[in-house]
């Protein structure tokens, strides 16, 4: 019995993936940003053992910075990889991680794009050498 209820207390205090997200845009976003309302979070860091890759996926993903159905959160302060568009723009749909926090949370471990169905995360797609360059085509994006 009192495992069980240690087992409860323990699964009760732990937040999905989602709510996390959800969680992290409420306390970084100046503004009040639903999550709901969004597809897609780019994320766009300096993780992971392909800078290159990096720079290519900020780069490719600055024509949708316009899309209100993406997030993006961006979690490099410009010394690695090349985040001036999105430091240039003032879009609601930005949120910048100078301390990369959002890695913090484990979810992801590279640049990736993080596909939101349901309250839930559908699929995450991380950024390396193999798939930098055909991104836009693995997702219907």
């Amino acid at each position: 019995m009192q495992f069980i209820l240690v087992f409860l207390v323990i699964s009760c205090g732990h937040l999905s993936n989602y709510q996390q997200i959800n969680k992290f845009v409420d306390e970084k976003s100046n503004m009040e940003i639903n999550l709901e309302n969004f597809d897609y979070i780019i994320a766009i860091n300096e993780m992971g053992d392909c800078i290159n890759c990096n720079n290519r996926f900020a780069k490719l993903m600055e024509k949708h910075i316009g899309n209100k159905k993406k997030m993006f959160i961006v979690s490099s302060n410009g010394q690695k990889i090349d985040v001036s568009q999105y430091l240039n723009d003032n879009s609601d749909n930005i949120i910048f991680d100078r301390h990369n926090d959002f890695g913090k949370l484990n979810i992801i471990t590279r640049s990736a794009i993080i596909k939101i169905l349901d309250n839930t995360i559908d699929t995450i797609i991380e950024i390396e050498t193999k798939n930098v360059n055909e991104i836009n085509g693995l997702i219907n994006f």
